[in-house]
Protein backbone atom coordinates (compact mmCIF):
# COMPACT_ATOMS: atom_id res chain seq x y z
CA UNK A 1 0.00 0.00 0.00
CA UNK A 2 1.38 3.52 -0.89
CA UNK A 3 2.80 5.88 1.97
CA UNK A 4 2.04 9.86 1.87
CA UNK A 5 3.44 12.25 4.32
CA UNK A 6 1.72 14.76 5.95
CA UNK A 7 3.21 17.58 7.78
CA UNK A 8 1.90 17.41 11.56
CA UNK A 9 1.01 20.94 11.15
CA UNK A 10 -1.77 20.55 8.53
CA UNK A 11 -2.50 16.86 9.92
CA UNK A 12 -6.10 16.93 10.56
CA UNK A 13 -7.96 13.33 10.80
CA UNK A 14 -11.28 14.81 9.74
CA UNK A 15 -10.08 16.56 6.75
CA UNK A 16 -6.79 14.48 5.38
CA UNK A 17 -5.70 16.54 2.18
CA UNK A 18 -2.21 15.29 -0.11
CA UNK A 19 -0.09 18.64 -0.56
CA UNK A 20 0.75 19.31 -4.19
CA UNK A 21 4.03 17.27 -4.40
CA UNK A 22 2.66 14.38 -2.40
CA UNK A 23 -0.57 14.63 -5.05
CA UNK A 24 1.93 15.07 -7.81
CA UNK A 25 3.63 11.27 -7.08
CA UNK A 26 -0.02 9.76 -6.69
CA UNK A 27 -1.88 10.70 -9.27
CA UNK A 28 1.34 11.14 -12.12
CA UNK A 29 3.88 8.48 -10.95
CA UNK A 30 1.67 6.29 -9.08
CA UNK A 31 -1.11 6.77 -10.91
CA UNK A 32 -3.94 6.30 -8.31
CA UNK A 33 -7.27 6.69 -8.65
CA UNK A 34 -10.64 7.42 -6.59
CA UNK A 35 -11.37 4.38 -4.60
CA UNK A 36 -7.65 3.00 -4.26
CA UNK A 37 -6.41 2.87 -0.53
CA UNK A 38 -3.16 4.33 0.72
CA UNK A 39 -1.19 4.93 4.36
CA UNK A 40 -0.97 8.32 5.37
CA UNK A 41 1.79 9.43 8.28
CA UNK A 42 2.65 12.86 9.84
CA UNK A 43 6.93 11.70 10.97
CA UNK A 44 5.29 11.75 15.13
CA UNK A 45 3.67 8.40 15.27
CA UNK A 46 0.20 9.11 13.76
CA UNK A 47 -0.58 6.56 11.18
CA UNK A 48 -3.76 6.17 9.22
CA UNK A 49 -5.44 3.91 6.47
CA UNK A 50 -7.28 6.12 4.11
CA UNK A 51 -8.91 6.04 0.97
CA UNK A 52 -8.29 8.66 -2.41
CA UNK A 53 -11.85 10.40 -2.06
CA UNK A 54 -10.82 12.85 -5.13
CA UNK A 55 -7.65 12.93 -6.98
CA UNK A 56 -6.21 16.10 -8.50
CA UNK A 57 -2.99 17.65 -9.87
CA UNK A 58 -2.88 19.90 -6.98
CA UNK A 59 -4.68 18.18 -4.12
CA UNK A 60 -5.77 14.18 -3.06
CA UNK A 61 -8.45 14.48 -0.87
CA UNK A 62 -8.77 11.18 1.17
CA UNK A 63 -11.73 9.72 3.29
CA UNK A 64 -9.93 8.15 6.84
CA UNK A 65 -11.04 4.62 7.17
CA UNK A 66 -8.70 3.93 10.53
CA UNK A 67 -6.47 5.38 12.72
CA UNK A 68 -2.89 3.89 13.62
Amino acid sequence: MPRFYIPPERWNPDRLVLDEEESRHAVNVLRLKPGERVTVFNGRGSAASAEIASAGKRAVDLKLLEMR
